[in-house]
């Protein structure tokens, strides 16, 4: 094993924390690893395919423009309304709901950018929101589609955005910053193309959740080898203090069934009985409920959603 820990340096304290995972999208064949750094707790994945490009099959969702369902109506009506300069209805809202939003600071003709902007959903409601918006993709079929809704996107990925330095005063990074080779790398990038104190919102996949504990290698959003890194609370803090952000708010990172039923397709077709398939699911929702109404912590969630501010320039 010729590996460098992406987010220390170390070379050879490693230890296998999941051996002879499979895709489960049945894209790309072989068995491939998660390493876990025992140096600082970070995971990744080995070994990397040498054509990345393979795993993401014709179907993968950046290709396709979603239409809007409830939830995502209801998701974009509760923002207009926490964004609306109406004082005691958006106070009240946002109150109630702003957490679960996931939404930056609201800037009066404030520039974001989302990086893995995909179809381009999130693009085309954060500008009914009154953002400036800007979007970058790996995929030139992504690019295509949201190019074919008039919006700026271009070609390009976290670690090689292809816009001017301080240009941004948000960079949105949703289910992205796994799929890069260096996240140390993306990260530093991001802070270039941001304006001073300009804000970075991210989603990852949570390896230290319930759910891999549970689910193991049948877990839906291991994506191998699509997710290249593995994200726990503590590893994504030490990657935002090292590349000049600090995180100003831990957000909602999802339902508590959040890609469950997912994760149960992959057990079927890995032939796991009804009722361990069952217990599991069981066990997984009510161990997520427990965390988050009794010990008030998303830290043992499917994902880790947080806000961070730039406070250096690197």
């Amino acid at each position: 094993m010729d590996v460098i820990c992406d987010l220390c340096g170390n070379k050879d304290n490693f230890k296998t924390l999941l051996a002879g995972v499979t895709d489960n999208s049945t894209a790309i064949n072989g068995e491939f690893n998660i390493y876990e750094c025992l140096d600082c707790s970070h995971c990744f994945i080995d070994p990397i395919p040498a054509n990345l490009a393979e795993a993401y099959v014709s179907s993968y969702y950046t290709h396709i423009k979603a239409s809007a369902n409830f939830k995502s109506k209801l998701k974009n009506t509760l923002r207009k309304i926490c964004y609306s300069d109406k004082y005691f209805v958006k106070k009240f809202i946002s109150s109630l709901v702003s957490k679960y939003l996931n939404e930056p600071p609201r800037l009066d003709h404030g520039s974001l950018c989302d990086v893995g902007c995909g179809n381009g959903q999130y693009l085309s409601d954060a500008e009914e929101l009154g953002w400036q918006v800007y979007g970058v993709d790996f995929d030139p079929k992504a690019v295509e589609c949201c190019i074919a809704q008039n919006m700026i996107v271009k070609l390009g990925n976290a670690e090689n955005i292809p816009f001017e330095t301080g240009q941004f005063d948000v960079v949105r990074l949703w289910n992205v910053l796994e799929h890069t080779r260096s996240p140390k790398r993306a990260l530093i990038e991001i802070n270039r193309v941001l304006k001073p104190n300009g804000y970075i919102v991210i989603y990852v996949p949570n390896i230290n959740s319930v759910d891999f504990n549970v689910f193991k290698g049948h877990w839906w959003n291991l994506e191998i080898p699509r997710h290249l890194h593995h994200f726990k609370p503590l590893t994504l803090n030490k990657y935002m203090s090292q590349t000049g952000f600090i995180v100003r708010n831990i957000m909602c990172p999802g339902t508590v069934s959040s890609n469950i039923s997912k994760t149960i397709e992959v057990l079927k077709r890995n032939k796991v009985g009804r009722l361990v398939t069952l217990t599991r699911v069981f066990t997984v929702i009510i161990s997520k409920i427990y965390f988050r109404l009794i010990k008030k912590t998303y830290e043992y969630d499917a994902g880790i959603s947080i806000l961070a501010q730039k406070v250096g320039q690197l």
